[in-house]
């Protein structure tokens, strides 16, 4: 009963926010434990991925060799001649030069290459069977359970298991008996699709496992700093609010004080303020500054319409175009702005800026209007006739058929015309104002625009023209003739500048057209070369140079010196090409690698055909050499981001759909998305959205089919959908159109964001509540403020010193009795031990007795020092004091003065 009694004592604004701690906390564990729990599933899906790409691999090769019938390769100490295929004919072959050759079948080629594998990535492969031919290959007992069950109709059986205390991903699949394998199993009794073993992969889990508690870490520090965060910025706003709650009462009896002073500051402002009763318009109160504009007095103003006062109408005002504040106040209960034409003194147009601010009961019912006009008459006629200048001046600098721009002192453009949006490729909020003209002076013109720059400009002097190089934002160089003019007045110019890029072009081109051919093989990285047979010389045009990545004058171009540039795996397969040419008189067509002097490996697809004399001896050979490095790093690219598309698709804790743009079918979706929506992959695939009622309101399908039309992508549009349950769920619905199986396809993204939103829900009531709160208290710190300030202000004018120290007696404030005794300045006081500063000024006896008389020799003065300790608990929690030291001269005097009166009488 104690404990429920001092909860329920605790106040209301305390539980909500320790309720919104506990909700805060709960998320983000939520949230972190959801990341780790699919994070973990993507580690096994990841290793069952790899294992199944593994098994494919391993079935191709057997595949490949046993249509081939085996393959011969040397018989060396780690390849010897297969035992269990003595019956075959020609199990051993010799070559023309002597070689012995040993035929090598499926299940032995794959063996070799399981114990590779295992040597470079520690993954375990295992060639099996019910019944092996190989006792070796005989299954473990993780083996036969999968075989047995391959017998039951398994495709596929995978398991988590530890090997050498290890953990391993264990995957088997099994292998039917095919036309090809008969040859070596037909004494087996088996036939064609019969399964008669499998193939098992081992994959390690510590590279997938390292990646995952990586990934973890990151995701859990971030959880945390949001955490604290969140937390930090609840406990800030809850401290506000308890430390501003404990001031609340004393700050509202002050709250008559304030309402005093700003009657003084209704009266002093300039603005025309009135006070008008919202059932009849009529005028409750005018200030000085309204009844000075109408040249009214007071009684003659009160009871009048303000329509009356202001427009000189009979009927309130309120049009279209000059609608009335104060009903559009009453009508939304918040405070208007408008700008109106009041009448003057002598009948005169004035334009006033008029604002109505609502006066509410104690019921919160609007009664009154607070009326305020400001006289902007002499801005809006300095805005008319600068709106008029601006015009005509925009006019002419928009269509002065030139690229045109205004550049202040410093370089940075102030202005700029549409022909310079076009030269430079920037619109015009990213130019005016953001970037300097000196940007789009080309890296080798930067140092002489420079110079030109600090040339000093004659406002009447002919403008400067010159040529350099404009660089675009795309980064495309046009060659243009600048021309510069001062604007009298001012330190700004005008440039305006003409693209002469196509006229340098064609005089380049007239120039020279041979140079025009090595920029094309540049661009493409097409050289071209020419072989003389017959003397061994080379001709190779520039462009040959860079792809071989050599120096024409220290290169000697010859067959011996290029062919040693060659890939070493590449060499034997260039010179049977090669050979073919001359000698089969075949054309010249192969993709091999370079070598480079650096180390760097460049792929290069060359392709040539010889010229052969009447005898038909070959005699030259010509062709063309083509850079294709990027070619083949882009397919390597593509297929590794197929590779990983298809693990975060997957893998995605967000539901990702593939959809035909054709028909809205489904033809792909992840796991997330089966999980959120409760069906399952066969009540999904082939079937439509609308056919599975997914949209919960059919015109969030169709805004998002409509942004799809306009952008051809839609990014994080908020919808509901209904999942099988019924349940409605909030998503970020992302979607892009994609070629996928070679036809369009729709491939969007969905975030589940429910419980985000009844947060953010949640917070913003919170915060709503306590900036209320904080506005309230705001006010009543003000009133403080003032008090403080006259208390201050009342102490100065005290000829006794009086000091107030904190709990550790250091200074807090003092009066200005204090600086006039010791001539110290305000800043060298505050924070000093008062004891240490009063001692310092020869004070040290008053501190060390305090309540007793001492006589000041060098004030000449009689002191009298007291301390006093007060509680500042309901402020800071601490307990400080406040020092008094009395001038007592008068009384002691006096007091000597009466003694010495009775001495004499006696």
């Amino acid at each position: 009963m104690t404990r429920f009694w001092k909860f329920s004592n605790i106040p209301q604004w305390e539980k909500y926010v320790l309720m919104v701690a506990l909700v805060w906390t709960f998320s983000i564990g939520g949230s972190y434990s959801w990341n780790v729990y699919w994070e973990k599933h993507a580690e096994v899906f990841a290793a069952q991925f790899q294992a199944r790409s593994l098994f494919s691999k391993d079935l191709v090769y057997r595949r490949w060799n046993a249509r081939s019938g085996g393959i011969y390769v040397p018989v060396t100490p780690l390849t010897q001649p297969n035992p269990y295929l003595k019956g075959i004919p020609e199990r051993e072959v010799t070559s023309p030069s002597g070689r012995v050759l040993t035929l090598m079948n499926p299940a032995y080629m794959v063996r070799q290459v399981h114990e590779i594998e295992k040597q470079g990535q520690g993954i375990r492969s295992h060639l099996t069977a019910i019944n092996p031919l190989r006792p070796q290959n005989a299954p473990d007992n993780w083996e036969k359970a999968a075989l047995e069950a391959f017998k039951q109709g398994a495709k596929e059986i995978s398991s988590e298991s530890y090997i050498e205390g290890k953990k391993f991903l264990r995957l088997m699949r099994p292998l039917v008996m095919e036309e090809a394998c008969l040859n070596c199993h037909t004494r087996q009794g088996l036939h064609k699709g019969d399964t008669y073993g499998g193939i098992s992969i081992s994959v390690p889990f510590a590279p997938f496992a390292e990646i995952t508690s990586t990934y973890l870490r990151r995701v859990a520090a971030g959880h945390f700093l949001l955490w604290g965060t969140g937390m930090a910025g609840i406990l800030f706003g809850a401290c506000r609010f308890r430390r501003s709650e404990s001031r609340r009462i004393k700050a509202e009896e002050d709250l008559k004080h304030s309402l005093e002073l700003s009657g003084i500051v209704l009266e002093a402002t300039h603005d025309a303020i009135c006070i008008i009763n919202v059932s009849d318009y009529t005028v409750q109160r005018a200030n000085r500054a309204f009844l000075r504009k109408i040249d009214c007095t007071d009684e003659q103003v009160f009871g009048q319409t303000c329509h009356a006062m202001t427009h000189s109408l009979c009927q309130p005002c309120g049009t279209p175009e000059a609608k009335c504040p104060i009903q559009m106040t009453l009508t939304t209960g918040e405070s208007h702005t408008v700008e109106h034409l009041h009448s003057g003194k002598q009948g005169e147009l004035l334009y006033e800026e008029v604002t109505a601010y609502p006066i509410l009961d104690e019921l919160g019912k609007i009664t009154r209007i607070l009326h305020v006009a400001r006289d902007i008459t002499e801005r809006k006629t300095a805005e008319e006739s600068l709106r008029q200048s601006q015009e005509k001046y925009r006019a002419i600098f928009e269509n002065t058929g030139a690229a045109t721009i205004i550049v202040e002192e410093d370089g940075t453009i102030s202005m700029a015309n549409k022909e310079f949006e076009q030269l430079s490729g920037y619109y015009r909020e990213e130019l005016e104002g953001k970037r300097s003209w000196k940007e789009f002076v080309a890296e080798e013109n930067r140092e002489k625009e420079s110079a030109k720059q600090g040339l000093p400009v004659e406002v009447n002097a002919c403008p400067d023209s010159y040529e350099f190089r404009f660089t675009g934002a795309d980064d495309s160089v046009r060659d243009v003739v600048v021309r510069w003019g001062g604007i009298p007045g001012t330190g700004k110019r005008v440039a305006s500048f003409l693209d002469i890029t196509e006229q340098k072009r064609i005089e380049e081109a007239l120039r020279s057209s041979e140079s025009l051919l090595a920029l094309a093989q540049k661009i493409s990285h097409l050289g071209s070369w020419d072989w003389d047979i017959e003397s061994n010389a080379f001709r190779w045009s520039d462009e040959m140079y860079r792809i071989w990545g050599v120096n024409r004058e220290l290169f000697p171009v010859s067959y011996e010196a290029v062919f040693a540039m060659v890939h070493p795996e590449d060499r034997e397969g260039l010179n049977r090409a090669i050979n073919e040419a001359l000698y089969a008189h075949k054309l010249f067509n192969m993709d091999f690698r370079l070598i480079l002097a650096d180390g760097r490996v460049r792929t290069v697809a060359g392709q040539g055909e010889v010229v052969f004399n009447e005898g038909g001896k070959p005699i030259r050979m010509v062709g063309t050499t083509q850079d294709i490095t990027w070619r083949k790093e882009t397919e390597d690219a593509l297929r590794k981001s197929e590779e990983k598309f298809a693990k975060a698709f997957h893998a995605s804790p967000d539901w990702i759909v593939i959809t035909r743009a054709g028909d809205g079918k489904y033809i792909e979706v992840n796991e997330a998305f089966l999980e959120i929506t409760g069906y399952s992959r066969d009540e999904v695939i082939g079937k439509t959205s609308t056919e599975l009622g997914i949209w919960f309101d059919y015109r969030d399908r169709m805004l998002m089919l409509k942004l799809l039309n306009t952008n051809d992508l839609v990014r994080n549009l908020e919808v509901s959908f209904r999942i099988k349950s019924g349940e409605l769920r909030t998503m970020l619905w992302s979607a892009e159109v994609i070629e996928y199986g070679e036809e369009a396809c729709l491939i969007a993204v969905a975030r589940d964001v429910t419980e985000q939103r009844y947060l953010e829900k949640e917070l913003r009531k919170s915060q709503s509540q306590l900036f209320m709160k904080h506005e309230e208290l705001k006010n009543l710190f003000l009133q403080m403020e003032n008090i403080r300030q006259e208390w201050e202000q009342t102490l100065d004018f005290i000829t006794d010193m009086f000091i107030l120290v904190d709990n550790m007696g250091r200074i807090k404030r003092f009066n200005r009795a204090v600086e006039n005794y010791t001539s110290v300045s305000h800043r060298e006081i505050v924070g000093r031990d008062w004891k240490e500063f009063l001692a310092s000024h020869g004070l040290q006896q008053n501190v060390l007795q305090p309540g007793v008389e001492i006589f000041d020799e060098a004030a000449g003065k009689w002191l009298v020092l007291t301390f006093r300790r007060y509680d500042d608990g309901a402020v800071s929690g601490d307990v400080g004091g406040v020092v008094t030291i009395n001038d007592v001269t008068a009384i002691k005097t006096a007091a000597i003065q009466r003694g010495s009166i009775m001495d004499q009488s006696h």
